[in-house]
C-alpha cells in the first residue's frame, strides 16, 4: 500500500511539472504611469492631420499574471495652423495583455487592444459609442531601445497611423 501511494505522488508530481503554465509579467523598472509619444497621422472626417500624440497611462499586474494598461490622459499636437487642436481624446481607455500574450522572446511584439476609445475630429464623434483600437506593443529590438506603441487602425470614421514611445522605458516580460 505504501509503494502504491508513493508511485502516485511522483507520478502526479511528473504530470503538474510538465503541464505548461504562462510565468508571470514582470515590469521593469516597475509598475506606475508611463508616458508615451510620437508622430502619428490622424484622418477623418474631413481631416488629415500629422500631430504628435502623447498618451499617458497606468501600468499594472493584473493577478493573473498578466498586465492592464490603462491610458488616462493624452493629447494630439502640433504647429499653430496644424489643425491637432481639432482633435478630441476622451479616457480612460484600457488594454488587458493575459500573461499568455507575453512572448518568451523580450523582442516580439505583443498585440493588444485598447478599449473605451473615444475620438472626436472638429467636435464631432468619429463612432457612435466607444470603439476597441488595436495596436503593437514592443519591448524595443534590442530591449534596451524605447518601448513603444504601433497604431495602423480605424476608429469608426477617423483612422490613427503612427508610433508613440516610451518617455521612460518600461519593459514587460516573462
Amino acid at each position: 500500500m505504501k509503494n502504491v501511494i508513493k508511485k502516485s505522488v511522483i507520478g502526479s508530481a511528473v504530470v503538474l511539472s510538465s503541464i505548461g503554465v504562462a510565468q508571470a509579467a514582470t515590469v521593469t523598472p516597475g509598475v506606475g504611469t508611463y508616458t508615451f509619444s510620437g508622430s502619428t497621422t490622424l484622418s477623418g472626417l474631413g481631416l488629415n492631420l500629422s500631430c504628435t500624440l502623447t498618451l499617458v497611462g497606468d501600468v499594472q499586474k493584473d493577478g493573473n499574471g498578466g498586465v492592464v494598461v490603462t491610458v488616462t490622459d493624452g493629447d494630439a499636437t502640433g504647429s499653430l495652423f496644424s489643425g491637432c487642436g481639432l482633435v478630441g481624446l476622451e479616457f480612460p481607455w484600457t488594454a488587458n495583455v493575459s500573461a499568455a500574450q507575453i512572448p518568451a522572446d523580450p523582442t516580439e511584439p505583443v498585440p493588444v487592444m485598447f478599449e473605451n476609445v473615444v475620438v472626436t475630429a472638429g467636435g464631432t464623434d468619429c463612432t457612435s459609442s466607444p470603439a476597441t483600437v488595436p495596436a503593437m506593443y514592443s519591448n524595443g529590438d534590442p530591449i534596451s531601445d524605447p518601448s513603444s506603441f504601433t497604431f495602423n487602425a480605424n476608429i469608426g470614421s477617423c483612422g490613427v497611423v503612427g508610433s508613440v514611445s516610451a518617455q521612460t522605458d518600461v519593459n514587460v516580460t516573462q
